[in-house]
Order: structure tokens, then C-alpha cells, then sequence
């Protein structure tokens, strides 16, 4: 370009902010060349195929994890079977809560029953 063509310029391609299509520069302004009809409902495409595969993998993922969840609580159960029976002989029959519980108290059947009559106590 000339001196004479200072602050005009002409590019093809992706300009700034990704848009397409030509540049032109005058006077410090961008003129871009919208995007047509066809580009716009292709890219609304490829983002609803995006959504799709997403939200396929997320459930896989959160079935995934309920199935190891249910495992682990089958182990569980297995490891508690004793302070289970107990607890349902009292009354506290909720057996998934009652995992959760003796979960947290590491086993302690003691621990865990305190809480559930502290807990039954103030209902």
C-alpha cells in the first residue's frame, strides 16, 4: 500500500472477534460481513449436537456414579449388618440414612443412635 492509502486496509478471513468475512479500515472503523443465514443455522446445529453429547454424558456419568454408589452401599450394609439390625429392632428403619450415619461416625453404632434420638427428640 501507498502512502497515499494510510488508514485504509483490506483483509479476508476472520477479522477481530472472530467475525467473517472482509475488513475494511477507514478512519479506524471495521466494516465485517455478516455471517449468512445458512453459516448461522450450521453453527446452531453443531451447538445443539454439542448440547446433546453433553448432557448424554452427563447422565452416563450420573448413572455411573449411582451405580457405584448403590455398590458401595450394598458393601456397606454388608459391613454394618449388625449395627443395621439393631437400629431397625429400635425402630430406625431408614436403612440408607442409617448407612449414612453410621458412615460418618466411622461404625460407632453408640454415636449413631444418640443422634437419631437427639434428632427424633427435637421432631
Amino acid at each position: 500500500m501507498g502512502r497515499g492509502m494510510r488508514g485504509m486496509g483490506c483483509s479476508m478471513g476472520y477479522g477481530m472477534r472472530g467475525m467473517k468475512g472482509m475488513e475494511m479500515g477507514m478512519g479506524g472503523r471495521f466494516f465485517r460481513q455478516p455471517y449468512s443465514e445458512e453459516e448461522i443455522n450450521q453453527f446452531k446445529k453443531q451447538q445443539n449436537l454439542q448440547k446433546q453429547q453433553w448432557r448424554q454424558e452427563e447422565n452416563e456419568f450420573k448413572n455411573e456414579l449411582k451405580e457405584k454408589n448403590s455398590q458401595t452401599n450394598q458393601n456397606k450394609e454388608n459391613d454394618y449388618e449388625e449395627e443395621l439390625d439393631a437400629l431397625s429392632n429400635l425402630g430406625f428403619d431408614d436403612f440408607e440414612y442409617n448407612i449414612q450415619l453410621l458412615n460418618s461416625f466411622n461404625g460407632d453404632l453408640e454415636q449413631t443412635l444418640n443422634f437419631l434420638l437427639q434428632e427424633q427428640n427435637q421432631n
